[in-house]
């Protein structure tokens, strides 16, 4: 498009890149990671740069267990892995790869494990019942919301990242 309106000036410029790459490399992530916690450069190192750190496991239930004080160490060490394993996660459908469809001998169809979203599923109240080692009633009124809020964590750790990453892109 850019290359269209240039050709309507009576002057144009190359639209040819000078030099650089056009993608963002580990170097820029971790210039961009100076403002985040301890936490949070672990985690995007993880995340992005497939980086696995035992550290971060153990920072991820620390700050867990300063979070929610009222309860039971063992089922928030257990939480704090649920939560950080669904962060690190890819977020796709891993029957249909993320496309929300998959090929058939009629041509496309829905997958019908992410029912055409491509988006990978929450974890059930059985399952995370399970790994917690509680009923799904507890799942259902207390434990989901504190998964919740350790994922929100992660999704700002992201976005602050992000941001210093534009910011320092910008400079």
């Amino acid at each position: 498009m850019l290359e269209k309106l240039a050709k309507l000036t009576a002057k144009t410029c190359s639209l040819t890149p000078l030099g650089g790459k056009p993608e963002i490399t580990w170097e820029d992530i971790a210039f961009s990671l100076p403002r985040l916690s301890r936490h949070g450069k672990l985690f995007i190192f993880s995340k992005f740069c497939i980086h696995k750190d035992a550290e971060l496991l153990q920072l991820a239930k620390e700050e867990a267990v300063k979070k929610f004080k009222d309860v039971d160490v063992a089922q928030i060490h257990r939480l704090a892995a649920i939560a950080l394993d669904e962060a690190l996660g890819a977020g796709h459908c891993k029957k249909c790869n993320g496309a929300g469809q998959i090929v058939s001998r009629k041509g496309f169809t829905q997958c019908r494990t992410c029912e055409g979203t491509g988006r990978a599923k929450e974890r059930s109240t059985r399952q995370l019942a399970a790994a917690l080692d509680v009923s799904s009633r507890q799942v259902k009124y207390f434990w989901r919301d504190r998964l919740n809020e350790l994922l929100a964590d992660y999704q700002d750790y992201e976005y602050q990242a992000e941001q210093s990453l534009k910011k320092g892109l910008k400079e």
